[in-house]
């Protein structure tokens, strides 16, 4: 009768145990700040499928918060949003919030608490281990900054960890560690609170210049801002690089040295790297190895049971992880400098030319400023082309059979 009576009881002690911890780990993930802004923690992978501009209106806000741990609509009517239906329609149309029976969530995973913490735990070793190898890629990224190491982090974060080769080599290591589920990695969406301190971020353009690479944090200049700058004086720019001359019209001088992308007499700061240049080639070598290495180290299956999302998104979210932390890891042991316009919340924006760099085609001369490697001039190549063409005319009309 003891035995008998025992097992009951410890198995409802058991129950309550279990009841009491699962409280708490859901209380842990839902303590967040009455004033969190959706927006700030918001993180996309992509081009496209996202409303920006409901994401950043004040008004919708309250609605995403709610919207983390879920919520009915008639909880949503009681916060008094004006106009609730129509942005709660323009919500779940930007692929923001989704609706299932019956109550509105957000439309992409949220890593809050727990997961937010056990994410923390996992990547931090993995960034150790990778240390080493982050360390020889700045050895090798040095020399072909030509004394411009100022441009260091940036080439070594937008260029290399988050660069389209890494990227790609990483993900098809991915591809091939994952048997099921969907790997699909484009447009991704994630909430992550708190976030890690040295998020950055890379926003890629091609236009007539070529391909321009933009280091982001939250205390720099909009990125697209920089970009629409850029592209508004393109062919003074073409032409500048091209001559090696300096930025002569007013408007130009002052719209470009707004970001430093000219000094005061005209000179382009911007980094430029000639695409089939030497240090082209390095950094493309080192991306696709930096992939590797990614992968050698992060167990995307591991993180998607830890964050319950699919493998893609956790593979995205692991990688940005990791690389954020490694960054961190390597300025505390005073191998990588940050550039005070990341770190620092209210520097000058004429600092961000330090952020910027343009990978053109051969077609351009570089300035002094540029990593060229050993590349020749394409204006040279050009006229001896041209040259050569004009000597077959020639012969041509010389030797032309003659016509019955």
């Amino acid at each position: 009768m003891h035995k008998k009576g025992t097992l009951p009881i410890l198995g409802l002690a058991h129950i309550l145990l279990l009841g009491q911890s699962f409280s708490v780990a859901c209380a842990e993930e839902l303590q967040l700040p009455k004033d969190l802004k959706v927006s700030e923690y918001f993180n996309f992978f992509g081009s496209r499928g996202i409303d920006w501009r409901a994401l950043n209106d004040p008004n919708n806000n309250s609605i995403l918060v709610a919207c983390i741990e879920g919520t009915t609509e008639q909880s949503l009517k009681a916060l008094e949003i004006a106009g609730l239906q129509q942005r709660l329609g323009s919500l779940e149309r930007g692929n923001l919030i989704r609706k299932a029976q019956g109550r509105y969530m957000l439309a992409f995973p949220a890593v809050v608490g727990r997961k937010r913490n056990q994410l923390q735990r996992y990547v931090e070793p993995i960034s150790r281990r990778l240390t080493p190898f982050a360390e020889k890629m700045i050895a090798d990224i040095q020399p072909y900054l030509a004394g411009r190491d100022e441009m260091l982090y940036h080439v070594l974060w937008s260029d290399i960890m988050d660069g389209t080769l890494a990227w790609n080599t990483a993900r098809a290591a991915m591809t091939k560690q994952i048997k099921s589920g969907d790997t699909s990695i484009e447009n991704k969406a994630w909430l992550l609170y708190p976030y890690h301190p040295y998020r950055v971020g890379t926003n890629s353009y091609n236009n007539t210049l070529g391909h321009l690479r933009i280091t982001w944090s939250r205390n720099t200049p909009n990125p697209k801002a920089i970009y629409a700058i850029i592209s508004r004086y393109a062919n003074e720019l073409t032409e500048v690089i091209e001559q090696n001359s300096k930025v002569a019209t007013t408007d130009a001088r002052d719209a470009l040295g707004k970001y430093g992308l000219v000094d005061e007499a005209g000179k382009v700061r911007l980094l430029t790297i000639e695409r089939d240049s030497e240090a082209a080639k390095s950094n493309a070598e080192l991306g696709r190895q930096f992939g590797r290495q990614m992968m050698n180290h992060l167990d995307v299956a591991k993180v998607t049971d830890m964050l319950g999302v699919s493998p893609g998104v956790a593979f995205v979210i692991a990688y940005h992880e990791i690389c954020w932390q490694l960054l961190q890891d390597l300025a505390e042991k005073k191998a990588l400098e940050v550039p005070r316009i990341l770190a620092a919340a209210g520097t000058g924006a004429s600092e961000a030319y330090q952020l910027v760099s343009l990978e053109t085609t051969p077609r351009v001369q570089f300035l002094p400023h540029s990593v060229s490697g050993k590349s020749r001039p394409a204006t040279t190549l050009i006229l001896v082309l041209a040259l050569v063409g004009l000597i077959g005319v020639v012969v041509f009309l010389v030797v032309k059979p003659g016509t019955k």
